[in-house]
């Protein structure tokens, strides 16, 4: 979803300014500050850019100045070089974030280049441990990681109730996978989620976007033109890749959206040794495997491997999915989900016989069929949002995928609902010519330039949706 009611909107941000100036009031001498005006002799304390307690110039300053359950706020601006990649974080319970997580342009313009390339390998974080941590890394877009994680996070202790949390990241250019995510023992205590995040144009041998060795929790994430390269029965996976998700390792992947992902098995996503996986109000579509398992592949040398798929929009039904066994349970579709400029396959120009991916905007067009069709049952918490940070059920019910779409086509002034009102400012636009941006006040639905039948149509199947 793009845009929301004007007052949430305000709302929102007012929520959002005041707890920022709350931070700063109340708990400024626990945050150190980064920005591109900064130097590393400063102390960090300050945001203003001046002598002596002005922000750090490199983020890996900032941490070693940090103690633990400390954050690191990096300012917008794009960080190279020593100190900005290779960033060791090794053992620490710490925050590291942006100035605003929750705006997606400050988001876009902080920015971590770790400039990798074949003959000169860089990452943007290590992260390993043998002892507890809290590690949470939010708002920050990566890219050219050229290694195996960009965002690498092992951990080789048994049970240390250790958390590691990355929220509302852009992974883009990466060759390796751009997060590995490793816990060599059984993962009881030990949480592990990546939420809100992005992941586009990243290639690895397996898991472009994620490589994942256990169990985690994947949920609200876009995964589009991710490519997995390696031909193996225990690699393969465009988007995610999983190893070892046996009893007590299971990886639950819920209100994500994957297209145009490529790999040999798998081309959103594969698990090897994998004894279940839970997908749920996910949309896999228009993904591509040059063997098995367009959207999906499991396999396991420990038995029949189980993976529950459920209120998801897949394409091929089933059979777009390769594995011994599916609980293939109740509210799932195999329709289009009407991305607002869907991606598509094309011929590669610099490599003939292969296909490249062309993206596009995968926000949910107004009378999309993953709109108000999940789990009905479902009750998100208070402040869950979609990949856009807006509320994550409008309407009646949560859409499928990443995005929670609004408005919804006959909601024409809009307000969250489709009543009487809106039929009304329907009837004044019948057969009008429209454009963007306002489309006749969303009565042109389907975006063909003028309001028709097919519209109303769209209208008739939304009425009364969100109304009391």
């Amino acid at each position: 979803m793009r845009t929301g009611p004007a007052i949430l909107k305000s709302l929102t941000g007012f929520i959002i300014c005041g707890f920022f100036l709350a931070i700063n009031i109340t708990t400024s001498a626990d945050i150190i500050y980064v920005s591109t005006c900064g130097n590393d002799s400063w102390s960090g304390t300050d945001p203003c850019c001046q002598a002596p307690d002005g922000p750090k110039a490199t983020i890996q300053a900032a941490l070693d100045a940090a103690a633990d359950y400390d954050t690191v706020i990096i300012a917008a601006g794009t960080y190279t070089g020593t100190g900005n990649r290779d960033i060791d974080a090794s053992g620490r319970s710490i925050t590291i974030r942006s100035a605003d997580p929750n705006n997606l342009d400050i988001v876009a313009d902080t920015i971590i280049d770790c400039q990798g390339t074949q003959s000169n390998n860089h990452r943007a974080f290590l992260c390993a441990t043998e002892q507890k941590t809290n590690f949470t890394l939010a708002g920050l877009t990566i890219i050219n990681n050229y290694s195996n994680g960009g965002v690498c996070y092992s951990i080789n202790e048994f049970d240390t109730g250790s958390t590691v949390a990355i929220d509302k990241c852009v992974f883009k250019y990466s060759t390796g996978s751009a997060v590995y995510l490793m816990s060599i023992y059984s993962h009881n205590g030990w949480e592990v989620s990546v939420s809100n995040c992005t992941f586009q144009n990243n290639v690895a041998a397996a898991g472009a976007a994620i490589y994942l060795w256990g169990g985690a929790l994947i949920k609200n994430c876009l995964f589009s033109g991710n490519v997995s390269t390696a031909d193996s029965d225990m690699a393969g996976g465009g988007a995610i890749f999983g190893w070892n998700t046996g009893a007590g390792f299971l990886p639950v992947i819920k209100n994500c959206t994957f297209t145009g992902n490529q790999a040999v098995r798998g081309g959103a996503m594969a698990f090897a040794k994998a004894a279940c996986v839970y997908l749920w109000n996910c949309i896999l579509w228009n993904d591509k495997a040059t063997n098995v398992g367009n959207e999906a592949y499991f396999s396991s040398f420990l038995g029949p491997p189980v993976c529950t798929v459920e209120y998801c929009d897949v394409k091929g039904g089933e059979s777009g999915i390769y594995i011994s066994y599916i609980n293939w349970v109740e509210g799932n579709i195999d329709a289009d989900p009407c991305f607002d400029l869907p991606g598509y396959w094309m011929d590669d120009p610099c490599n003939p016989g292969q296909e490249i991916w062309m993206e596009g905007d995968y926000h949910l067009f107004p009378f999309s069929p993953c709109i108000d069709v999940a789990d009905p049952s479902y009750i998100p918490d208070p402040c869950e949002t979609d990949i856009d940070g807006q509320p994550r059920i409008l309407y009646d019910r949560m859409d499928i995928g990443a995005d929670e779409v609004f408005p919804i086509a006959g909601d024409t002034e809009p307000d969250e609902d489709v009543d009487l009102a809106d039929l009304a400012v329907f009837a004044g636009h019948i057969l009008s010519d429209c454009d963007a941006p306002l489309w006749c006040d969303n009565c042109d639905a389907d975006r063909s330039g003028k309001v028709t039948i097919e519209d109303f149509a769209h209208f008739s199947a939304h009425f009364l949706k969100g109304a009391q």
